[in-house]
Protein backbone atom coordinates (compact mmCIF):
# COMPACT_ATOMS: atom_id res chain seq x y z
CA UNK A 1 0.00 0.00 0.00
CA UNK A 2 1.56 3.58 -0.44
CA UNK A 3 0.89 6.57 1.97
CA UNK A 4 -1.34 8.63 1.50
CA UNK A 5 -0.66 11.86 0.42
CA UNK A 6 0.12 14.69 2.27
CA UNK A 7 -1.11 17.56 2.33
CA UNK A 8 -0.48 20.86 0.68
CA UNK A 9 -0.60 24.41 1.31
CA UNK A 10 -0.60 26.93 -1.34
CA UNK A 11 -1.88 29.99 0.65
CA UNK A 12 -0.91 31.18 4.18
CA UNK A 13 -4.17 31.33 5.34
CA UNK A 14 -5.06 28.00 4.22
CA UNK A 15 -4.84 25.70 7.38
CA UNK A 16 -3.49 22.06 7.27
CA UNK A 17 -5.81 19.33 7.99
CA UNK A 18 -3.79 18.26 11.56
CA UNK A 19 -2.57 20.37 13.89
CA UNK A 20 -0.95 19.81 16.58
CA UNK A 21 -0.73 21.87 19.94
CA UNK A 22 2.74 23.32 18.92
CA UNK A 23 1.85 24.66 16.28
CA UNK A 24 1.66 28.42 16.81
CA UNK A 25 -1.78 30.00 16.13
CA UNK A 26 -2.28 33.46 14.94
CA UNK A 27 -5.77 35.17 15.42
CA UNK A 28 -6.40 38.71 14.07
CA UNK A 29 -6.41 41.38 16.56
CA UNK A 30 -7.26 44.26 14.33
CA UNK A 31 -9.01 46.82 16.75
CA UNK A 32 -6.02 46.22 19.28
CA UNK A 33 -3.54 46.47 16.66
CA UNK A 34 -4.98 49.39 14.78
CA UNK A 35 -6.13 50.97 17.88
CA UNK A 36 -2.33 51.06 18.98
CA UNK A 37 -0.82 51.88 15.73
CA UNK A 38 -3.07 54.92 15.48
CA UNK A 39 -2.90 56.22 19.12
CA UNK A 40 1.08 55.28 19.09
CA UNK A 41 1.73 57.35 16.37
CA UNK A 42 -0.11 60.60 17.89
CA UNK A 43 1.75 60.25 20.85
CA UNK A 44 4.80 59.82 18.84
CA UNK A 45 4.42 62.81 17.09
CA UNK A 46 3.20 64.49 20.12
CA UNK A 47 6.33 63.61 21.90
CA UNK A 48 8.36 65.11 19.40
CA UNK A 49 7.29 67.56 18.72
CA UNK A 50 6.69 68.56 23.32
CA UNK A 51 10.85 67.11 23.37
CA UNK A 52 12.12 70.10 20.67
CA UNK A 53 13.88 72.97 21.96
CA UNK A 54 11.77 76.42 20.56
CA UNK A 55 14.93 78.10 19.94
CA UNK A 56 16.45 75.29 17.50
CA UNK A 57 15.10 76.79 14.74
CA UNK A 58 16.85 80.57 15.23
CA UNK A 59 19.92 78.87 14.27
CA UNK A 60 18.65 78.75 10.49
CA UNK A 61 18.56 81.16 7.61
CA UNK A 62 15.02 80.97 6.63
CA UNK A 63 15.54 79.76 3.30
CA UNK A 64 17.09 76.75 4.97
CA UNK A 65 14.68 76.66 7.96
CA UNK A 66 12.41 76.20 4.82
CA UNK A 67 13.82 73.34 2.88
CA UNK A 68 14.17 71.43 5.70
CA UNK A 69 10.65 71.27 6.94
CA UNK A 70 9.44 70.55 2.89
CA UNK A 71 11.98 67.50 3.60
CA UNK A 72 10.40 66.67 6.71
CA UNK A 73 6.98 67.18 5.20
CA UNK A 74 8.05 64.89 2.23
CA UNK A 75 8.79 62.06 5.35
CA UNK A 76 5.77 62.63 6.84
CA UNK A 77 4.46 61.67 3.90
CA UNK A 78 6.64 58.37 3.99
CA UNK A 79 5.12 57.81 7.53
CA UNK A 80 1.30 58.49 6.21
CA UNK A 81 1.89 55.74 3.28
CA UNK A 82 3.22 53.44 6.14
CA UNK A 83 0.21 54.07 8.24
CA UNK A 84 -2.24 52.96 5.55
CA UNK A 85 -0.23 50.00 4.54
CA UNK A 86 -0.08 49.12 8.15
CA UNK A 87 -3.83 49.51 8.93
CA UNK A 88 -4.64 47.28 5.97
CA UNK A 89 -1.64 44.52 7.40
CA UNK A 90 -2.59 44.50 10.99
CA UNK A 91 -6.03 43.36 9.96
CA UNK A 92 -4.45 39.89 8.90
CA UNK A 93 -3.11 37.42 11.06
CA UNK A 94 0.35 38.53 12.56
CA UNK A 95 2.71 37.18 15.03
CA UNK A 96 2.61 39.48 18.07
CA UNK A 97 6.72 40.14 17.82
CA UNK A 98 5.92 41.31 14.17
CA UNK A 99 3.04 43.52 14.93
CA UNK A 100 5.43 45.10 17.40
CA UNK A 101 8.55 45.55 15.18
CA UNK A 102 5.57 47.10 12.53
CA UNK A 103 4.45 49.18 15.67
CA UNK A 104 7.86 50.16 17.07
CA UNK A 105 8.61 51.50 13.79
CA UNK A 106 6.33 53.41 12.35
CA UNK A 107 6.45 55.53 15.90
CA UNK A 108 10.02 56.18 15.55
CA UNK A 109 8.95 57.38 12.30
CA UNK A 110 6.75 59.83 13.17
CA UNK A 111 8.86 60.85 16.17
CA UNK A 112 11.54 61.25 13.96
CA UNK A 113 9.14 63.18 11.42
CA UNK A 114 7.92 65.71 13.90
CA UNK A 115 11.62 66.32 15.49
CA UNK A 116 12.88 67.29 12.32
CA UNK A 117 10.11 69.54 11.35
CA UNK A 118 10.89 71.38 14.43
CA UNK A 119 14.74 71.54 13.27
CA UNK A 120 15.90 70.48 16.46
CA UNK A 121 18.38 67.39 16.63
CA UNK A 122 18.48 67.15 12.84
CA UNK A 123 21.37 64.32 13.01
CA UNK A 124 19.65 61.87 15.76
CA UNK A 125 16.51 62.50 13.79
CA UNK A 126 16.98 61.58 10.40
CA UNK A 127 19.00 58.33 11.87
CA UNK A 128 15.85 57.37 13.64
CA UNK A 129 13.60 58.07 11.20
CA UNK A 130 15.96 55.91 8.40
CA UNK A 131 16.82 52.83 11.03
CA UNK A 132 12.50 53.47 11.25
CA UNK A 133 12.14 52.57 7.44
CA UNK A 134 15.06 50.16 7.20
CA UNK A 135 13.31 48.14 10.32
CA UNK A 136 9.74 48.42 8.62
CA UNK A 137 11.22 47.49 5.17
CA UNK A 138 13.31 44.18 6.84
CA UNK A 139 10.36 42.96 8.65
CA UNK A 140 8.21 43.08 6.00
CA UNK A 141 9.88 41.16 3.94
CA UNK A 142 10.41 38.73 6.98
CA UNK A 143 6.82 38.79 7.22
CA UNK A 144 6.08 37.31 3.74
CA UNK A 145 8.30 34.19 4.75
CA UNK A 146 6.94 33.68 7.61
CA UNK A 147 3.68 33.63 6.18
CA UNK A 148 5.02 31.20 3.12
CA UNK A 149 6.37 28.34 5.81
CA UNK A 150 3.36 28.56 8.06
Amino acid sequence: MSAAPTARIDHPIDVPSSLDASTPTLRPRPALYRGLLGVGSLLAAAAGLLSADPTAAEAFEPDLARLLQGMALLKASFVVAALAALTWRLGWSIRPATAALYLFSTWTAAAATTMIWSLDRLVLASLLFHLALLTALVVALRDGLEARSD
